[in-house]
């Protein structure tokens, strides 16, 4: 069994300090991956129920959301060991040989260790305020 964790990277817990923190206990304490999560314009609240809870309330509440690549790089550069990993990039949201290019730039300097999720997405919202 492997055991990762998302980094803090949303809201009131986002900050290098609290990234570095993480970073190195995954290191010291055997975790296998750490993770980042991608939304690029998103509202406090969203018309369509959210389909990854039992409530179907959104849970995004106040605060940043850090962009997931410059995070992915930061983890990056603080690791030697752990696999980097996206959750689902929405790729309708970004240039595909623009993402392949951030991506593949991560992997070859993290010497590998990038696992790479990719969708179609689903919420209409962030469609809508991308003016997609």
């Amino acid at each position: 069994m492997k055991f990762g964790t998302i980094v803090p990277m949303i809201g009131a817990t986002a900050g290098s300090d609290a990234l570095d923190a993480v970073c190195e206990a995954a290191e010291s304490h055997g975790l296998d991956s750490l993770w980042v999560v991608a939304h690029i314009l998103l509202r406090h609240s969203i018309g369509a129920q959210y389909p990854y809870n039992l409530t179907g309330e959104w849970m995004l509440g106040t605060g940043q959301w850090w962009d997931a690549f410059s995070v992915l790089a930061y983890v990056a550069a603080r690791t030697e060991r752990v696999k980097l990993g996206t959750g689902v990039i929405v790729l309708p949201y970004r240039h595909p040989a623009n993402t392949a290019k951030i991506v593949a730039t991560i992997d070859q300097l993290s010497r590998g260790r990038v696992i790479f999720g990719l969708g179609v997405g689903w919420m209409e919202d962030e469609f809508h305020n991308l003016g997609l």
